[in-house]
């Protein structure tokens, strides 16, 4: 029984990447460019599945394969494709924003693999959990909103692949790494001395931006991160690296990432992790990088998670309250000054507002791909006014009005799941990584209310990427250190 099933999961490995990869091709014959796409985008697929099947990588390594894929690609996408269009002097981008999305969607599909991995071992164990069926509940009730949106077909993928897939399978992962074994000490150490000299990169990549222009050429990809379709005059900068501040204007630190707010968030986690690990150096290092980015998410995610993290270290076990507390006086500030803020919390609004007016909508939602900013990706009329009303800019905002009530409460119970089983893990192992994984993930829940991008792929394989890192701490262990249910 234990080599049939073995035979079993290699024919699963072989049997997702033959399925991904026809899916691939008959999607991309239909969208612009089709040959250059479907060879792009299998070209990346054949890569990764490659390295899973020759390898035989196990559930672990692949959610810290799809962590990293996405880590290494946010972080040098940004001047390694300004620098492709430099040397072949070509303005037309669509290629290169579909490698964008098939960054989000490898990192689906990996995690994907790693919940079928882990399914084909709770069966080979005899230990399938109901844990188990109610996830794969929740990917099918994301399916069947798919199918039933009366949205275009490229919002609908761009929301499902970008958005609502990462954030149930981010959860997933770390709930399976929560439970059954974690990294080893060598992987996690690898991960963050790449975090550590990326840290470094971005210091250096700042201080030599001037010079490098020429190469990374910031005016052309600046294309992909706005919406219009021209490029900046060359020797100018995308807006959103520079802010207002009463009357004074601040260049922002944005390093190798593509825009302040991720290189603000990416700041944040290593700040959090350094922290967490007592790497106090580093962690002066990732905070002073921080002020700079003079990204206020970011830096309102970090002060809820220390927050949450030192409460549960005094043994004062609140998380909703913390949560919920800091998200409130977000919305509250936003309505009090003005700030960029405040059209973040007219998308919280409108999404609500929506869902109230059309009572028939309230439970399903709208459904996948119907608003947000990624609405733009369908070629819909879309305008800054009409989008708020669907939730855009705000995580919440677009769960919300996209899944209704009844989606939102089922990420609700992951989320609180997720929390129970960092913190049985954390008593069992008093490894207090796992305490600063459920206070990161408290902390990216309280910002969701105010921003959308708590919810991308980018932002979520940044945040499973450190929980990786603080998967594996010096710690007492309980038996083996292993968690078991």
């Amino acid at each position: 029984m234990h080599v049939e099933c073995e035979f079993m999961l290699e024919k699963l490995k072989y049997a997702m990447f033959f399925v991904f990869a026809m899916a691939i091709l008959l999607f991309a014959a239909f969208g612009p460019h089709s040959f250059i796409l479907s060879f792009a985008l299998l070209f990346s697929v054949v890569t990764v599945f490659s390295i899973l099947i020759v390898f035989g990588l196990g559930p672990r390594e692949v959610i810290a394969l799809a962590a990293v894929v996405n880590f290494v690609f946010i972080a040098f996408y940004f001047p390694a494709f300004g620098y492709f269009l430099g040397v072949f002097e070509s303005e037309d981008i669509q290629l290169l924003e579909a490698y964008v999305g098939v960054r989000s969607f490898i990192y689906s599909m990996l995690l994907l693999v790693s919940l079928g991995l882990l399914v084909f071992a709770g069966i080979r164990r005899g230990a399938l959990q109901r844990e188990l069926l109610c996830f794969g509940l929740g990917i099918c009730y994301l399916i069947l909103m798919f199918c039933i949106s009366p949205a275009s077909l490229f919002g609908k993928v761009a929301y499902l692949f970008n958005s609502f897939l990462p954030l149930v399978l981010t959860l997933v992962a770390i709930v399976w790494l929560a439970t059954w074994k974690n990294l080893s000490r060598s992987c996690s150490f690898v991960l963050y001395s790449a975090a550590f000299v990326v840290i470094l990169l971005c210091g250096l990549y700042t201080l030599c931006i001037d010079f490098l222009y020429p190469y990374v050429r910031p005016d052309l990809i600046s294309v992909m991160r706005s919406n219009s379709l021209d490029p900046l005059p060359y020797g100018a900068y995308p807006g959103s690296w520079q802010t207002v501040i009463g009357s004074f204007q601040f260049d922002r630190l944005v390093g190798v990432f593509p825009d302040p707010i991720i290189s603000g968030y990416f700041f944040a986690l290593f700040t959090a992790a350094s922290w967490v690990m007592k790497r106090y150096i580093a962690f002066c290092i990732g905070l002073v990088l921080l002020l700079l980015s003079l990204s206020k998410g970011a830096w309102l995610f970090l002060f809820t998670f220390g927050l949450i993290y030192h409460l549960f270290l005094l043994q004062i076990r609140v998380f909703w309250l913390p949560v919920l507390a800091v998200a409130g006086l977000q919305i509250l500030s936003s309505t009090m000054f003005h700030s960029s803020a405040f059209i973040h919390y007219q998308g919280l609004v409108g999404a609500i507002s929506s869902l109230l007016a059309d009572s028939d909508k309230m439970l399903l939602g709208f459904g996948v791909g119907s608003g947000g900013n990624l609405a733009a990706f369908g070629g819909e009329e879309w305008d800054r006014a009409s989008s708020l009303s669907t939730g855009a800019e705000s995580g919440v905002g677009v769960l919300l009005f996209q899944l209704g009530l009844v989606g939102m409460s089922l990420l609700v119970w992951l989320v609180n799941y997720t929390k129970k089983r960092c913190y049985y893990n954390y008593k069992m192992t008093g490894n207090r990584g796992f305490l600063a994984i459920m206070a990161l993930i408290g902390a990216l829940v309280a910002n969701a209310f105010l921003q959308e991008n708590c919810i991308n792929a980018s932002l979520l394989g940044l945040l499973l990427y450190f929980c990786c890192v603080l998967s594996y701490l010096p710690h007492r262990c309980t038996g083996n250190g292993v968690v078991h249910v």
